[in-house]
């Protein structure tokens, strides 16, 4: 048996503070708009329901239903609402050794799906084929094939609309699928039973359970 520890790791861990500042749910309008705000901190936001939008002077990024969005500590935004929004936020630092904040190297926001996304894409070019026979790996080439898009070279994730049904629906269980019949969603395995009857009752006589793949 060989037990190996990574002291260098541990010392990453020990050192490590995240700082919670503030958090919260709003509620706003057209009156939740902010100009060149440059925060101390870093910003969190999941979108509930409505919509608004972050800009600056190299590009504005809608803020989505549905999305989680990354605004790093010191990069300067204007923050809009022109109707409502909806939102979870969360301010916060997370300090590294000497007080450096994780991502003050990030200079510009991103939404934490296609951050992920990104980094599949970088992690599989660097491991190249010298994992090729991991189930692990092919796994995560299996979800970037199937859930994103290099437009130029970057790494956009699909919308829903543009991810078939028969794509995978969770790396633990590569053989779910979704499916939706009679307005409801579902996601995992679909059964068939045969019911048979007659003036004694009913008994099931036949049972199938395939992979839906609609």
């Amino acid at each position: 048996m060989e037990n190996i520890r990574f002291g260098l790791l541990d010392s990453i861990i020990n050192t490590t503070n995240i700082e919670i500042l503030d958090h919260g749910y709003l509620k706003g309008d057209a009156n939740w708009k902010y100009y060149n705000v440059t925060s101390p901190f870093n910003r969190l936001y999941y979108v509930i329901d409505g919509d608004g939008y972050i800009e600056n002077q190299k590009h504005k990024i809608n803020l989505e239903k549905g999305k989680a969005y990354l605004i790093p500590i010191q990069s300067t935004y204007n923050y809009i609402c022109d109707n409502t929004i909806e939102k979870f936020y969360i301010h916060f630092r997370f300090e590294l050794f000497s007080g450096n904040d994780v991502f003050e190297l990030i200079h510009e926001c991103v939404t934490v799906l296609e951050r992920v996304a990104a980094d599949a894409v970088e992690l599989l070019e660097l491991c190249g084929e010298a994992y090729e026979d991991l189930k692990e790996y092919q796994l995560l080439k299996h979800i970037v094939k199937e859930q994103t898009i290099d437009e130029n070279g970057k790494i956009k994730v699909k919308s829903k609309a543009e991810i078939t049904t028969d794509s995978l629906q969770n790396p633990s269980d590569e053989d779910a699928t979704f499916r939706e019949k009679a307005g409801e969603k579902h996601k995992g395995y679909v059964g068939n039973f045969v019911e048979t009857f007659d003036e004694n009752g009913a008994i099931i006589t036949s049972f199938d359970y395939p992979m839906s793949s609609s």
